[in-house]
């Protein structure tokens, strides 16, 4: 019998799995028992194990919790085929009815055990769905190697998503999974303690335009001013845009211009006791799509000081080519590394976000490990608020294609300021509302709400105002 230790520390806990698919276990028992419950176990992979059975090697040796396995226990020529999906219209599961304490409601099933249970004269108690299988699902955007259908910018879209279609998208299902697990170890070995976490929100802001007027010439400022009033017609606003055109686009007063929100966004972070996270684009070309700034030049070498300086993050928004090239990733990773030096600053870990949220699996994620980026902030829907990954909580990142566990970490995004607006057509009221709706949801399991603002967005103020209530 081969044992495999996973950490020096007392085990409480003995994990007996499946033996089929030995690094996509490993990985998902680090994530949920290791990582977020941080409860330390052995492994033992055992072959024709249809389900995987967790003990406590003390007081109550003699129970044991059995989860029930599906998709780990496909074999390779299912693998990452449509074979291998949930079958919807998904079943339900109401812990309630063998966990008294359970207190999120009916789960929905993504997958079912695929062989029944029986407990061998033992103290047990079997969980009739597929927990592991299905976080790992979520987790590594499984469906997205098996599905095609994509956007015009390339990008998976949110109603072909299993989440979208089940109807759990605003539901970290993940989250909720392994609180289910919490819950029943607890149930089982009581007087063991799964760590528990506070919910937080952290403001993330992408800039795209780090100035409206500032150093424009006139013929930009006149097309600036006229797509921003198509957009919100007014005479007020179109006196507020003529007075910041003079004093930031021809006196050269960037503290005028109306993209300069910096210190509104950082004040917001400030009472949420969380360091905002600006995401600066470096070394990439003109092209559509986006625009070309110079972090070298001397206002922008001082907002990075400000923003430094105030204990806030700085880190690359990537290009909108560079999701499938990783020595544009790696030369912008590296120009945005001189650019802070030059402003007197050392990054020693730098993560961020993809231009227009483009990514592709599992290229974009492995040319992120080859850039030495620590983390990604990419996986929100750009279409749809929600839980893409099924979870509001970093995690170490996986590739199902080559089953390695990367470096890389995944910092999922929730909501996005133009989603609201824009792709979902919410006003404010119905903005907040849903924006409270998640926040619920990412309380219920301890998260982070992680939300993107953009600096030019003239809601921006507004909604990082918001969001200071409800921490």
């Amino acid at each position: 019998m081969h044992v495999e230790p996973i950490t020096n520390e007392p085990t409480p806990l003995s994990v007996r799995h499946p033996a089929s698919w030995p690094a996509e276990h490993r990985y998902i028992f680090e994530v949920t028992l290791g990582e977020q419950l941080k409860l330390p176990y052995t492994l033992e992979p055992v072959p024709e194990l249809p389900w995987v059975e967790i003990r406590c090697l003390g007081a109550f040796h003699q129970n044991v919790l059995c989860i029930g396995s599906n998709l780990l226990l496909r074999p390779r020529q299912q693998w990452l085929t449509p074979a291998a999906l949930p079958t919807l219209p998904l079943t339900s599961f109401a812990p309630q009815t063998i966990l008294p304490s359970w207190n999120l409601g009916t789960l929905p099933v993504l997958f079912p055990p695929l062989t029944g249970f029986s407990k061998n004269g033992e103290s047990s108690t079997f969980l009739p769905l597929d927990l592991f299988g299905s976080v790992f699902f979520l987790l590594t955007r499984y469906e997205e190697l098996v599905l095609k259908q994509r956007d015009r910018y390339g990008r998976f879209p949110a109603h072909e998503s299993v989440a979208a279609k089940a109807g759990f998208l605003h539901r970290p299902l993940a989250d909720e999974y392994v609180a289910l697990l919490a819950t029943a170890l607890r149930t089982c070995f009581p007087g063991l303690q799964p760590a528990r976490t506070r919910a937080q929100i952290r403001l993330t802001h992408d800039v795209d335009h780090p100035y409206l007027f500032y150093r424009k010439s006139l013929a930009h400022m006149l097309y600036s001013s006229a797509k921003l009033l198509w957009q919100q017609p007014s005479l007020p606003a179109a006196r507020r845009l003529g007075h910041a055109a003079l004093r930031s686009g021809f006196n050269h007063d960037p503290s005028a211009d109306p993209f300069n929100s910096y210190d509104a966004l950082m004040s917001a972070s400030e009472k949420m006791g969380l360091p905002a996270e600006f995401y600066f684009m470096a070394g990439q070309p003109r092209a559509r799509h986006q625009e070309a700034y110079d972090l070298q030049r001397p206002e922008l070498q001082q907002l990075l000081a400000q923003i430094h300086h105030r204990g806030h993050v700085i880190g690359l928004h990537s290009s909108y080519h560079s999701f499938r090239c990783p020595i544009t990733l790696t030369r912008e990773h590296h120009c945005l590394l001189h650019a802070a030096q030059q402003a007197g600053i050392r990054l020693s870990t730098v993560g961020g976000r993809q231009h227009y949220l483009r990514w592709e699996h599992p290229l974009t994620w492995q040319c992120w490990e080859q850039a030495a980026l620590a983390y990604d902030a990419t996986l929100g829907f750009a279409e749809q608020a929600g839980f893409r990954c099924g979870t509001c909580r970093e995690f170490p990142v996986f590739n199902p294609v080559s089953s390695q566990r990367l470096r890389l970490r995944e910092r999922p995004l929730t909501v996005m300021d133009v989603t609201l607006s824009e792709h979902m057509g919410l006003d404010r009221s119905a903005s907040l509302s849903l924006l409270h709706d998640l926040w619920g949801a990412v309380k219920n399991v301890g998260g982070t709400l992680e939300v993107l603002v953009h600096n030019c967005n003239p809601d921006g103020p507004w909604l990082v105002e918001e969001l200071t209530h409800f921490t």
